[in-house]
């Protein structure tokens, strides 16, 4: 059905059309707040955020062998890892920090590489994502190139959800749905949801 109902070439242009939405929306760092009020032209003036990103750093304790509670106080270690490089290695994964510590511009850096990587930009795509490190002069990215899902959860716990519903698949696709709506044709849904079944989307909560 999803393939009868939609040319091949019609699901490109919806994908694109998403695609430069997105990065239209989360590409621009605001600069209120942070210059001064009476420059109005600075404010006005929108940085891309891809021209200014720095690599999120995160730390984990070294799992150590000893049983002993004492000596495992002792030897544990702090490894930072990139933040990059702990999204490759995990399937799933949790991002704690304080806040303005840099998680949810993170994600939309990757969202935004990811966009450009599928919408074929030369200079906002995966290479622009793996070359902003810390440590290395470029991370690895085994996953390729995956359609970016950005869902903000107060938005979907105020929304998308009634008091004592449960979270499933349908009601995380039906707010997605609907937060798209008005921006991106209607049936871009069907795409998205193809999509999430053969697992070719990131979901950044």
């Amino acid at each position: 059905i999803y393939s009868d109902s939609l040319s091949p070439d019609y699901q490109q242009q919806l994908e694109r059309d998403y695609l430069n939405q997105l990065v239209n929306e989360l590409n621009t760092l605001s600069l209120m707040g942070i210059v001064n009020q009476d420059d109005q032209e600075l404010q006005r003036k929108p940085i891309p955020l891809s021209a200014v990103y720095t690599e999120l750093d995160t730390k984990e304790p070294e799992k150590p062998e000893l049983e002993d509670e004492t000596q495992i106080r002792k030897q544990q270690k702090t490894e930072y890892i990139s933040a990059l490089e702990q999204l490759n290695q995990h399937r799933k994964l949790v991002i704690l920090g304080a806040p303005g510590s840099g998680k949810s511009t993170f994600i939309k850096f990757l969202a935004i590489c990811m966009a450009g990587e599928l919408l074929g930009h030369e200079n906002l795509n995966l290479d622009t994502m793996r070359q902003r490190q810390i440590k290395k002069q470029q991370e690895d990215w085994d996953h390729g190139g995956l359609l970016p899902i950005m869902i903000t959860l107060r938005e979907f716990s105020a929304r998308g959800l009634d008091s004592d519903q449960r979270i499933t698949p349908q009601t995380l696709l039906d707010f997605i749905t609907a937060e798209w709506d008005g921006k991106v044709k209607s049936e871009f849904s069907q795409i998205l949801e193809q999509k999430l079944s053969d697992g070719e989307c990131i979901l950044f909560f």
